[in-house]
């Protein structure tokens, strides 16, 4: 395994623990919430509301700041590894399940009036109705692209190629995120460091291609 997924199983690891937590968190904000809105209905407010709105309230603050700087960690890394989510077949996986989960959060986000409801820009909640389906259903068409594209790859036949290599070069991005190309009898494939890294030019090679992502995800050499 290399030192990238190396870096994505912990980092995974990491997600899954601070997640727990920000649960326990979550539950310990309710049942505050739940408390103080009856404290304040018991002395005379008649609507009973009132909203523990920090982490700092639920939490000893050093968990709390734990908590927060292991989240900024964890965005840091998300958008390390989608950026560079051609390095490695792991992480081209990673990168569609990030975007299944990026399009259900977006999908519930639309589907629950709760948390429309919260929103401070006025414009957008008086076209709830409205917003709230476009959200729904964006949300719900990345997902279900994503899943697709990520079972199709490693559940689905590979198309099989065949060739010589005529090229292979590295393309960069505005962002400078890079794409690796092979070129293989005149038709051109974008693939991963990982497969482009053991490939030459001229190298006789039979090469695999994902059903979903339509990259080479394997390559091997043919020899006599």
């Amino acid at each position: 395994m290399s030192t990238p997924d190396r870096l994505l199983v912990c980092w995974w690891a990491l997600a899954v623990i601070v997640g727990l937590f920000w649960l326990v968190v979550a539950w310990r904000v309710r049942a505050g919430d739940r408390a103080a809105a009856v404290a304040s209905y018991l002395k005379g407010d008649a609507t009973g509301r009132y909203r523990v709105r920090t982490v700092m309230a639920a939490v000893p603050r050093p968990v709390a700041y734990a908590l927060i700087v292991a989240s900024v960690l964890l965005l840091v890394g998300a958008v390390a590894f989608v950026w560079m989510a051609h390095w490695t077949n792991l992480l081209l996986a990673n990168r569609l399940i990030e975007g299944a989960l990026f399009g259900a959060l977006v999908a519930a986000f639309g589907l629950s009036s709760e948390m429309f409801a919260k929103l401070d820009w006025q414009w957008l909640r008086s076209s709830s109705g409205v917003m709230r389906a476009l959200l729904a259903v964006i949300g719900a068409g990345v997902t279900a692209i994503c899943i697709y594209a990520l079972v199709a790859d490693y559940a689905f036949p590979r198309s099989v190629v065949t060739g010589r290599v005529a090229r292979a070069t590295t393309v960069r991005d505005r962002l400078f995120s890079p794409t690796y190309v092979i070129v293989i009898d005149g038709k051109r494939y974008r693939t991963t460091h990982q497969v482009f890294a053991h490939v030459a030019v001229g190298d006789e090679v039979r090469a695999e291609l994902g059903a979903g992502s339509r990259m080479l995800l394997r390559t091997d050499p043919i020899t006599d």
